[in-house]
C-alpha cells in the first residue's frame, strides 16, 4: 500500500494534477496526464525495485475521495493495462465535464468501486450514478467488476472515506476469489 501525499507542502499543485486534461478550474488547467506519467515511470519502477510487487494490472489499484475520486477514474479509465482496481471515493466529477462528456466508455478490464455519502449533494450523487450507469452500459458486470456502495449520513470529508476503506478493500482484493493453499493441500492429502 502506497499513500501518496494529497496536500501542498511537498511543491505539488494537486489541483492542477488531479484535474483531467482538457478541463479548466478556476486559473487551472488539468493535466492529470503528468501526474498518471510520474505514477508509470517513477513511482511504479521505485517500488518495483525496491520492494517485492506484484507488477501485473489485474494486482495494481489506485483509489482516492474527491479529486482523488476523480484522478482515480481517470487513470483507470487511461490506463487499463497497468491499472486492474479503482476506489471512486466522492467523486468531484462536476471539475471535469469535458473529460466526462467527452469520453467513449467501452468494457475494460477494471474494477470499479464508486461510494457515496447520502449527506452530499444531490448533483454529486447525480454525477456518479450517471458515471455508474455509463459503465454498467459497456457491460461490466455488477458485484464483479463494478460496485456503488451509497453511506448511510455520509459527508464529503476524510473521516467519512476512511470509515469505507475496510469496505473497498474487502471487495477490491476478494480474498474468497483466491485459492486457499491450506485448504488445497488439505483436500489433496485426504
Amino acid at each position: 500500500l502506497v499513500a501518496i501525499p494529497n496536500g501542498n507542502a511537498y511543491g505539488s499543485d494537486r489541483l492542477y494534477e488531479y484535474l483531467p486534461d482538457g478541463d479548466t478550474l478556476g486559473s487551472f488547467t488539468g493535466r492529470a496526464s503528468l501526474y498518471l506519467q510520474w505514477m508509470l515511470d517513477n513511482l511504479a519502477p521505485t517500488l518495483d525495485a525496491n520492494y517485492r510487487t506484484l507488477g501485473g494490472a489485474a494486482d495494481t489499484f489506485t483509489a482516492g475521495s474527491s479529486m482523488g475520486g476523480l484522478v482515480s477514474d481517470y487513470i483507470g479509465f487511461q490506463r487499463p493495462d497497468r491499472f486492474g482496481g479503482v476506489g471512486i471515493f466522492s467523486p468531484s466529477y462536476w471539475a471535469a465535464p469535458n473529460f466526462i462528456n467527452g469520453r467513449s466508455l467501452v468494457w475494460q478490464s477494471v474494477r470499479r468501486w464508486i461510494y457515496m455519502g447520502t449527506a452530499e449533494s444531490s448533483a454529486s450523487w447525480q454525477n456518479a450514478l450517471s458515471a455508474y450507469n455509463g459503465y454498467l452500459r459497456t457491460g461490466q458486470a455488477v458485484n464483479r467488476h463494478l460496485a456503488f456502495e451509497g453511506g448511510a449520513g455520509g459527508q464529503h470529508n476524510e473521516p467519512n472515506w476512511s470509515r469505507r476503506l475496510p469496505v473497498f478493500f474487502a471487495w477490491m482484493l476478494a480474498p474468497w476469489r483466491e485459492a486457499n493453499l491450506l485448504a488445497l493441500e488439505t483436500i489433496r492429502s485426504s
